[in-house]
């Protein structure tokens, strides 16, 4: 798919239409990561999946979307995301995904600006990052 390395990830099925993909990020920790793609709507006779992703609870199988690990391979994670998008085609043909950073929504703003170490003013530099890639 694209030349910076993956990890192995395990398909995970769900008794929803939800798809699930985990791996371990390997970097001064190990952490249990989740790719999910989660079915929000119907457009256009296909089904619209959110891309999720982030740490994963082992107990309760949640998702910590807000976590920024700092784990030292955030290229070979966000490869790792990426390696699971044509795995999911292959599997859902009739299917399209939305993809929005946990620092995209409209409430983001409001909720960053309580806790603001970065004194934005007019343009909150918070905004959209995690979706930012450099």
């Amino acid at each position: 798919m694209n030349n910076i390395p993956a990890y192995k990830t395990e398909l995970i099925h769900s008794k929803t239409r939800k798809v699930q993909y985990l791996f371990e990020s390997n970097g001064p920790r190990l952490i249990i990561k989740a790719i999910e793609y989660t079915p929000i709507t119907k457009r256009d006779g296909k089904i619209v999946y959110n891309l999720g992703f982030g740490d994963y609870n082992e107990k309760d199988g949640n998702i910590f979307d807000d976590t920024n690990s700092n784990n030292g391979d955030m290229r070979k994670v966000f490869s790792t995301v990426l390696n699971t998008i044509p795995k999911f085609f292959k599997e859902n043909q009739n299917a399209a995904i939305w993809v929005q950073g946990s620092d995209s929504v409209d409430d983001f703003k409001r909720i960053c600006e309580v806790d603001c170490k970065k004194n934005c003013v007019d343009i909150c530099k918070n905004f959209n990052r995690r979706i930012k890639t450099h």
